[in-house]
Parts: C-alpha cells; structure tokens; sequence
C-alpha cells in the first residue's frame, strides 16, 4: 500500500468540459444525498497555484475561465469531510477576484461560501440559458453562502452591492439601477425551487421588500419575484407617466402625498421573462413652470395607479384632477377650479370630459396628448369673457376685440402647427380694424365654419363663413409674424347680400347709409 500525503500541482492549466447535449441542471447529481467516492478514508491532500481554470459548455456553448488559479483541498485524517478553497481571476481581470470555501460531507452537509468581486452582465449570463441576456447591463461584487441540511434542504444567503443594473424588459422609468441586495432563501432538492424567505433591496429608485421563488424544475430557470416599495422619488412617478426627463422637457415640479406604493413583478423563464409594474399614489400636486407652449399653475390630483407591462412597454392609469388653476402667457387665458378624470392607455394622455372656470365662465372639453408624438387634441365649448385680454385683441395689428364670444371648436397641434376648427357667436363682443371699421357688442355676429392653421410667431391662416347682423360673409386672411406681433399680409370678405344700413352701422365714416342690399 503507497499512501500519497499530498500532491501539489503547480501552473496546472485545468480543463473541465461538459456536453453540449447535457442539461443545464444535473438532477441525478442533486438528487444524491450520498456521500462521494472522494470521501473514502484516505486522508489527501491536492494544491496548486499560478494556473489556469476553464469549464466549456458551462450553459450551451458559454465559456468560464479562471487566471491565477489557486486551489487547496484536503481531508484530514478521521476527519468526516473534504475542506477546500479555489481562488482566481474571473476572464484574467485583475478586478475580478473569485474566493470560494468549502465544507463537504455530503449534499445534506456542506458549507460554500463564494466571493466575487465586479462581475459583469456578461459573467453572469454565462449561467443562464437563454438566447438574449436576462441581465443586459450592471456590475455586481455578490458574497454568497450555501449550507446543506438534513432533508435535502439548503439555504441560501447572498449579499451584493450592484451598480448600474438593467435587466431585459424593464420598465424604462427605472433606468439603470445602483444600490444593494439582502436575501435569505431555501432550496428543495425535491421540487427544485429556491423561496425566498427575507430579502430586501434597494435599487436607488425603489427600495423594498423582495419575496417570490425560482424554479430550475425544467430546462431553464423560471423566475415568479416581486419586489413592493413603499416609497417612490417623484421622479420615478413623472417617467412612469409621461416617459423621459418629464421634469426637463415639461418644466415639471411634483410633490407626493405619502402612501405611495409601487409593486413590480417578474415572471417567466430566463428565455422569455415578463416584466409588470404597478405604481400607486394617494394623492399630490404638479407645479408647471410654464413655456411657449405649456401654461405655467398647478394641478392637484387625487389617487393614481398606473400599471405597465414589458408586452405592451407602455403605461396605462388613470388619475382624478381634482382642482388646479392654469395660465398661458401667450395667449393670455386663464383657467381655474380645473377637475377631470385622466386616462392613460396606449400612449395617450386623456381628459375627456375637462371641467374648467375660464374668465370666471365655466367651460367644458377634453384633451389628449400623445407621449411618443408630442401631438395634442382638444375641444373647448363655454362662453370667454374679458376678450380684451387675450391673444385675440393684443397681437394681431390694428384689432381690437373686447366683451364676451361664445366658442366651440375643436384643435389639434402636430409638429409644431395648431388646426382649429370651430364656430364663434360674438353678438356681445365689440370689434374693431383700424380707424374705419367697429361693430359695436348687440349687433349680431357669428362665425360658421372657422378654420384657422398656426405656426406661433410665424404665419396664421383664417377663413370662416361670417354671418354679420343678417348679412353672410365669407372671409379668408393670412398674416405674418415679426418682433411686434402679426402682421395681416392679405385679407379678403366677399358677400352676395350685404344688409346696407347693418353694414353702416359697423363703418366709422361721416356719412349714414340706409336702405337695400349689395354685393
């Protein structure tokens, strides 16, 4: 009988090569709770340092490899278990240091810990079977304990610190995430599931209590985890909703009122995992700063939910306004007492209807907005005072407009151009071009089939069919804009029947008309 003590294997270049065909989990080899022929009485002891490690076809055709491969197993004379420590560097990176230990009796017997310092996507994706990366981005330094039990039980606890981890088909307002993971979880060697009993995580934008189970019951691993927060950064709710830097974009501040809750959930195999998310707020308020195109006031909102889904990657919800007041600079028009239920679904903002007091007149209509196109529809029907105040009197050259009109019309705002389409009664507006012209507020006036097109601070097109007094007009202008304001570059008002004594009545000249009708 030769006994060996210890062999001692120095730059050993170790080569460990599975099957393309064999599975990903061997059962055979978890379902063994007997002890290995390693562990025959024979005291041992196998080391060596400065080689290499590689395991081809770890998951398919991935590949692992180990530099400066150190290793130390032994068992000790009468001792019931094997002791052994590896070390390396994971793909030859210095910064990727690799440091298990292990205490080996048997499968319900055993302690492995493993430390791994700035793991990449890429390594750990060597361990997952699936076409497409399960983890597409982020660096990880995991410590990770293992211990078998009695029963075929283990439990697992694995402590790790992340940065910048994106995983496949995530909702987009979460982002890359940075921060740290706690868990504490079982493995059943029968069913094949990890559960997980105690974990947290906080990821920088949610931070919360994560719980579900891991089954590597089949050919890939399926995954059902569910992470809960109970506290959301205004800035996650914002890119929930509108997608993107809102705050930046939209010149948006928004204030939360606690509880304010999010659930996101992943199901699904490492090959087709589904990614849902759920955010929930009691109540808060949006302030806007205001810009050419968005009034500047704030907006005071009751509860909101909003749920996303990686099938359909886009936000749906809805939230009550229950109060707000609104300012445009550039059109002058205020409104106040705003209230409407808005709906969010397939990547539209909608109110419809929207209550509001506009001049201290209530009005009522609907708005929607498209998040991926920026285009905008509204309708708007309610009676505008104090038109002097507005746009309609301030900007366009030698017009002056005063009283109240009753509006109805609908517009949209694509690209850059707005499109109304509406009709107008301003029997109780006073109106006014240049010295020669001024319809006092009684005489009749509507405006039928109004069409106006709009490039703000470029060019304006209105035509309508014009009924003044008992006359019908038609009437088309263009005008264009410079540093002063509009400017009307053509005008044209034709009638085929013109009330001559109502026509005089509007004129400013020292003469008084009477009778008959003209053209």
């Amino acid at each position: 009988l030769v006994t060996v003590d210890h062999v001692r294997l120095d730059g050993a270049h170790v080569v460990v090569a599975r099957s393309l065909e064999e599975e990903w989990l061997v059962e055979k080899w978890l379902d063994s709770a007997s002890e290995s022929d390693l562990l025959a009485d024979v005291p041992f002891r196998l080391s060596g340092s400065g080689g290499t490690l590689e395991v081809k076809n770890v998951v398919g055709d991935t590949h692992l490899y180990l530099d400066a491969f150190s290793f130390d197993m032994a068992r000790l004379s009468g001792a019931p278990s094997i002791a052994a420590r590896l070390t390396g560097l994971l793909g030859g990176s210095a910064g990727k240091c690799v440091d298990a230990r292990l205490e080996y009796s048997s499968l319900e017997d055993f302690d492995l810990r493993i430390e791994c310092d700035n793991i990449t996507a890429e390594d750990v994706n060597v361990f997952l079977p699936a076409r497409e990366r399960l983890i597409e981005s982020g660096t990880a330094s995991p410590r990770v304990r293992i211990t078998g039990y009695p029963g075929k039980a283990m439990v697992l606890w694995l402590e790790t610190p992340f940065h910048d981890l994106v995983v496949r088909d995530q909702p987009d307002f979460l982002g890359a995430n940075t921060g740290s993971l706690k868990a504490l979880a079982g493995y059943d060697l029968e069913t094949h599931i990890v559960s997980l009993t105690t974990a947290k995580a906080d990821t920088g934008r949610l931070a919360g209590v994560l719980d579900g189970t891991v089954s590597f019951a089949e050919s890939v691993p399926s995954f059902d985890l569910k992470i809960e927060a109970d506290h959301l950064p205004e800035s996650v709710v914002l890119d929930a909703l509108l997608e993107g830097d809102a705050a930046q974009e939209y010149g948006l501040d928004l204030s939360l009122k606690p509880p304010c809750k999010a659930l996101v959930r992943l199901r699904g195999t490492s090959e087709s995992p589904v990614v849902t998310a759920v955010l929930n707020v009691s109540a808060g308020e949006i302030m806007l700063h205001g810009t050419q195109d968005i009034p500047k006031g704030r907006i005071e909102f009751g509860e909101v939910e909003v749920a996303w889904d990686s099938e359909g990657r886009k936000p749906a919800g809805v939230f009550r306004i229950v109060d707000g007041s609104l300012e445009h600079e550039a059109t002058g028009l205020r409104a106040e007492r705003i209230a409407g239920l808005l709906d969010l679904t397939e990547g539209r903002l909608t109110c419809d209807p929207i209550n509001a007091l506009v001049t201290d007149r209530p009005f009522v209509g609907s708005f929607s907005y498209g998040l991926d196109t920026s285009e905008v529809e509204f309708t708007v029907n309610g009676d505008l005072v104090q038109l002097e105040h507005t746009v309609f009197s301030r900007d366009l050259e030698k017009l002056r407009i005063e009283g109240s009109a009753m509006i109805r019309c609908a517009g949209r705002k694509s690209n850059g151009r707005y499109v109304l389409d509406g009709e107008i009664d301003a029997t109780q507006a006073r109106i006014a071009y240049d010295w020669w012209f001024d319809k006092p507020a009684g005489i009749g006036a509507t405006a039928q089939r109004l069409h106006i097109e709009m490039v703000p601070h470029e060019v304006l097109d209105i035509s309508a069919g014009v009924v003044l007094s008992s006359s019908p007009f038609v009437m088309e202008g263009h005008a264009v804009h410079d540093a002063g304001g509009w400017v009307v570059e053509t005008f044209e008002c034709t009638s085929d029947r013109l009330d001559v004594a109502a026509g005089g009545r509007c004129l400013r000249i020292p003469y008084t008309l009477s009778g008959g009708y003209g053209e």
